[in-house]
């Protein structure tokens, strides 16, 4: 198949319950990197099949951004791919420092030159000007931010991520209406993604739908256990 990364599973039914066994491995040396298991009363399997699959979908994820960053972290910078320089700044920008989001910036922008239709890439880019606004309250910043994140939507137009940050950025710029509208189009393209039900959890905050926003957070938490510090923000 040519892939880096494979998953293999099994189930297992003893009476009423069931057991599901998840493993994350290397494809070239069948190294596991992560393995889970999920044991459940069987109830319904249309219900149980649904929540399994967004567990694994978020533990796989983000387990496999810790992999290919320990692996290019020796590699030179000439090297990497346009999706390894998005993760790694991702990873600096997780770490909700003036520091991590400068090297976050440097990252992105390698990742946008390499690939101009990386429209995650440009979308991060626009998350780390307005975090600058956010340091500093330039609102050229924020009004950058914006420009950015308002071009990823038309490069990808599917990418619930990218409706994410341009929610965010539309924040930024006191544009709720707005950022509701787009918050809700990324929860529907996919909600089972933790910082999609973050950043829509935001926007129905700041429009007093408070019980809303707290079932997201509670559903984010449930798909990410170790959340990056910039979840505390919601």
């Amino acid at each position: 198949l040519k892939v880096d990364f494979i998953v293999t599973g099994s189930l297992r039914r003893s009476g009423e319950r069931i057991r599901f066994t998840i493993r994350l491995s290397d494809a070239a040396n069948e190294e596991a990197i992560w393995g889970e298991r999920y044991d459940r009363p069987i109830g319904d399997l249309f219900t149980l099949q649904d929540e399994i699959s967004e567990l694994v979908a978020a533990a796989i994820a983000r387990h496999l951004e810790v992999e290919i960053n320990v692996r290019s972290v020796g590699r030179p910078q000439a090297s990497l791919s346009s999706y390894e320089h998005l993760l790694q700044g991702y990873w600096h920008y997780k770490k909700f420092t003036l520091s991590g989001v400068v090297a976050a910036k440097q990252c992105f922008e390698r990742a946008f030159a390499l690939d101009p239709a990386n429209a995650a890439a440009l979308g991060w880019l626009g998350v780390i000007h307005c975090e600058y606004w956010l340091f500093n309250f330039d609102l050229e910043s924020a009004a950058k931010g914006l420009e950015c994140t308002s071009q990823v939507i038309s490069l990808d137009p599917t990418n619930a991520q990218c409706h994410a940050v341009h929610n965010w950025a539309l924040l930024c710029v006191g544009d709720l209406a707005s950022a509701l509208r787009v918050s809700e189009r990324g929860l529907n393209l996919n909600p089972s993604d933790p910082n999609v039900l973050v950043h829509r959890a935001l926007s129905l905050g700041y429009d007093g739908r408070t019980s809303e926003a707290k079932d997201l957070i509670n559903q984010a938490h449930r798909l990410e256990p170790i959340p990056p510090l910039w979840f505390g923000e919601f």
